[in-house]
């Protein structure tokens, strides 16, 4: 009883962990959304991903990777696009990447800076 209790406390201590970086990486200000993309972009590496492709947050993390490539801020972008680029990686979160548009963010963003460069 105490090792489930254990793991159900592990489990809603990683669940308050995404939260507050999703928190985060909305924040106005600049710091605190680098820091909260950031974080959310070290937990997609593949030891960390199941914390945010659970089915109740998958979504959110895909918005969340959608609005960071909206962001002026380059930092934002920056982790936004590492976001993406390793939760791509697992097909449980393709469908919300899609559906959060921000696969065609990273392209049209990639698209003008591509553009910028060779101009």
């Amino acid at each position: 009883a105490t090792a489930a209790k254990s793991s159900s406390n592990a489990e809603r201590d990683v669940s308050d962990g995404v939260q507050v970086l999703l928190e985060m990486a909305s924040s106005g200000l600049d710091d605190m959304a680098i820091e909260g993309a950031a974080g959310l972009a070290i937990l997609s590496k593949p030891e960390g991903r199941e914390a945010l492709l659970a089915s109740s947050r998958v979504h959110r993390v895909a918005k969340a990777a959608d609005a960071a490539l909206e962001s002026e801020v380059p930092g934002v972008q920056v982790a936004g696009a590492t976001l993406l680029a390793n939760l791509t990686e697992d097909q449980r979160s393709h469908e919300a990447l899609v559906a959060a548009g921000a696969l065609d963010k990273a392209v049209e963003l990639a698209e003008s800076k591509h553009g910028a460069a060779t101009a």
